[in-house]
């Protein structure tokens, strides 16, 4: 009976971060000194290097997104972290110059999706930071205003 030969596996960066917040690194550390006690460097080496190419898809992905100015979540709110300081309001206050997608559209009752066609269309004001988009709070509270919107 012939063998297959073992597949490796392709593992998206953000699934990357995920196992890695996960995983205890003392454990993994403990792991990789049994395989090795136990006569099996080759298993502990195979092992270690795929924890580092995790790390590595992981740490690339977290520079992308901190370059991009989005958080882990994939929201904008490492953006609005870092404009808050400059434009005087305080992050995470309700009275943010600037909200995010998703937050313009729990305002308005939409989808983040119409809140991106408002964006690009002129019916709301925002500013594009890397992918994410950053939407100004007068801008919703106006729109919400000039349609009769409550809440």
């Amino acid at each position: 009976m012939d063998r297959r030969p073992l597949l490796g596996a392709h593992i998206p960066a953000l699934a990357a971060v995920w196992v890695l917040r996960r995983l205890n690194a003392a454990d993994v550390e403990d792991s990789l000194r049994h395989l090795r006690s136990t006569g099996q460097g080759a298993a502990a080496e195979q092992v270690a290097y795929g924890i580092g190419q995790l790390r590595e898809a992981a740490r690339q992905w977290e520079q992308r997104n901190r370059d991009d100015g989005v958080s882990v979540d994939g929201s904008a709110e490492a953006a609005v972290a870092e404009i808050a300081p400059r434009s005087g309001m305080r992050h995470g206050d309700s009275s943010a110059a600037v909200v995010s997608t998703g937050a313009a559209a729990g305002m308005l009752d939409v989808s983040e999706r119409r809140v991106r066609q408002l964006l690009a269309g002129g019916l709301l004001a925002g500013q594009r930071i890397g992918r994410q988009w950053l939407v100004e709070r007068d801008s919703v509270e106006a729109y919400k205003a000039d349609r009769g919107l409550t809440g």
